[in-house]
């Protein structure tokens, strides 16, 4: 790694939340995080990377053990303050030649390198009260004479955040709260902010590193566009054949063919995800049981109206496009049936109480014989398209705004009303890229204008 290139080394106490505060800022599942204290045994580094190159490293590094001791013995030189620095770096070397420090060689050694200039990260937990046991860590860190900011991770309250503020005012210059779990990239690029206010010399490398990563956001989110786009193609124009072999077994083989429509659209739609996931670096084998968006619910009427829209605005955005959903919607009154079709140019009007609108389970044209074949597909039912489309950008936006401190196995999915930030006119503009998968393949600037309204759906 260059020089020149800011580093930062990430201490504190054990079990306070420094490996997470790692794994958020370097994007990188693989840094351990564990709820045992102590889990940290040597300093571990961490590039974090954009298009191959490196823009800044990181250290994790064990928890102070015995601080009131490090700064006793310290303090024992008598250096004054010209000299504080270079007496840290006798301590690290007196410590080699013992097994009693071993965490706080760990954790000084990278801040005083002769290799490199580093930033210090002091991690604490605010939900925990400040003690004055503490101050023997402030102490040693402030003998090094680095660039400092302090982090208050409020791992289960914010109860005493005010009260390290206080204390931890009096020894950085920076003073943040920070929850890496779900700390927004926003808050992240901050940090950045704050360490070239405490060292002038890393202003270009950190401005440059800042936008990097935020060029490498807008890929990573135009990438997912590209891949969901793929995905509703290759969903809503599936179609499955398989033969007849005798008429009586028709029954059997309809509903054969049915479980495996079901079975390949589900595994079009976890693969997607699951290209996702990796884009976004979480290494995360995801199942039917590992995700709150359980695929089985995908063919679920009641879950439509969740992710997608609801009955009003399927009927408003059907009708003004011309699709057919006779077979999604029923509308009876006074024992008439209406199709939607009926409605014509939109003449939503006279349509009434949506309490007698009934929606249809039917998301599949029925499966019919083509010649000696039995054909499935392909997907007619808008509700449903919407409701798949829905499900889409709601992943897109948990995957983006998880964090690598995030180790959960579990991706908690949460639906988005995504549809209120579409006008009027881009909705019906989806509604008739969706109707067109219903005919046909896209053509490519189909393609670009649905990957454009992901796009919008995408910006925060």
């Amino acid at each position: 790694m260059e020089t020149n290139k800011p580093v930062f080394a990430v201490v504190g106490q054990p079990n306070k939340g420094k490996s997470s505060v790692v794994a958020t800022l370097a994007r990188l599942s693989d840094v351990e995080i564990s709820a045992r204290s102590g889990t940290t045994k040597k300093s571990d580094v961490f590039d974090v990377i954009s298009n191959n190159e490196v823009l800044y490293r990181l250290y994790d590094t064990p928890g102070f053990q015995r601080a009131r001791q490090v700064i006793s013995w310290m303090q024992s030189q008598k250096p004054d303050a010209s000299e504080r620095a270079n007496t840290v770096k006798t301590f690290i070397e007196y410590a080699k030649q013992s097994d009693l420090f071993l965490d706080e060689r760990e954790l000084l050694g990278p801040i005083l390198s002769d290799h490199q200039a580093t930033g210090i990260i002091y991690v604490v937990d605010g939900s925990i009260p400040f003690h004055a046991s503490i101050e023997s860590e402030l102490e040693v860190l402030q003998w090094t004479g680095r660039p400092r900011m302090a982090l208050i991770n409020p791992i289960e309250s914010n109860e005493y955040v005010e009260q390290w503020k206080k204390a931890l005012g009096q020894y950085f210059s920076i003073v943040r709260v920070f929850n890496p779990v779900d700390a927004s990239f926003n808050e992240q690029m901050q940090l950045l902010d704050g360490f070239m206010q405490l060292e002038g010399g890393w202003r270009q490398s950190l401005n440059y590193a800042k936008t990097q990563l935020t060029k490498e956001k807008q890929n990573l989110l135009e990438m997912s566009a590209h891949h969901i786009t793929l995905m509703l193609e290759s969903i809503l124009r599936l179609q499955l054949k398989a033969p007849l072999l005798h008429e009586s077994m028709m029954d059997t083989e309809k509903t054969l063919l049915l479980l495996s429509f079901k079975k390949q659209v589900i595994k079009l739609e976890s693969d997607c995800f699951a290209k996702l996931a990796l884009l976004f670096k979480h290494h995360i084998h995801i199942k039917g049981d590992q995700i709150i968006i359980d695929p089985q619910k995908l063919f679920d009427k009641e879950q439509w109206f969740l992710w997608g829209l609801n009955p009003k605005q399927i009927v408003k955005y059907s009708a003004l496009t011309g699709f057919t959903v006779g077979a999604a919607i029923d509308l009876s009154v006074g024992g008439a049936s209406f199709l939607l079709g009926a409605l014509g140019g939109g003449l939503l009007g006279g349509v009434g109480s949506l309490a007698t609108m009934k929606f249809s389970d039917k998301w599949l044209k029925d499966i019919h014989l083509n010649g000696e074949n039995l054909v499935a597909g392909p997907i007619n039912n808008q509700a449903f398209m919407f409701a798949l489309f829905g499900r889409s950008i709601s992943y897109i936006k948990s995957i983006n705004q998880r964090n690598h401190a995030d180790q959960n196995d579990v991706i908690e999915v949460k639906s988005v009303n995504w549809s209120e930030k579409l006008n009027n006119k881009r909705m019906i503009e989806l509604s008739r890229l969706l109707k067109t998968l219903n005919k046909r393949d896209f053509k490519v600037s189909e393609q670009i204008r649905l990957q454009s309204i992901v796009m919008q759906l995408l910006a925060d």
